[in-house]
């Protein structure tokens, strides 16, 4: 039993004083490149105009919208997300939305934008999916 104590007290030690003498510049270097790789442009935004004109359509036609199609899912590409991620907002909203088609048909929107750490817009929509049905691949 006291080796067994002794072992943990021991490796407690090592762990602890491994992570306190990590080089700085490690953290640094490593946010630094992952900070490189990241686009500075956003791919799959759209505009506040067409992030108001789904909403209002969703908020209109939304429930008809649902008594005659059912989205099953959305699909969310995680490079959206971590484009997203990059704007360090502090919560994530997703909204619904519908796109006209024209000739009275419709395709469901899912838009995620953010709030800033002061409850502002972050002033970026991104319509990051794609949804079920019409691109449902293999897992319809």
């Amino acid at each position: 039993m006291k080796t067994s104590f002794q072992f943990l007290v021991l490796f407690l030690f090592v762990t602890f004083y491994a992570c306190n003498n990590a080089p700085k510049s490690s953290v640094e270097e490593v946010s630094a490149a992952t900070k490189s790789t990241v686009s500075p442009t956003f791919q799959d935004t759209i505009s506040q105009a067409t992030f108001t004109q789904w909403t209002q359509l969703w908020d209109s036609l939304g429930s008809n919208y649902s008594d005659t199609s059912l989205v099953k899912f959305y699909k969310l590409p995680i490079i959206d997300m971590s484009e997203f991620l990059t704007l360090n907002a502090k919560t994530a909203l997703f909204y619904q939305g519908l796109e006209s088609l024209g000739a009275g048909k419709y395709e469901a929107h899912l838009v995620l934008t953010g709030l800033d750490s002061r409850g502002n817009n972050i002033g970026k929509y991104f319509d990051v999916t794609q949804p079920c049905p019409r691109f449902c691949g293999p897992f319809n």
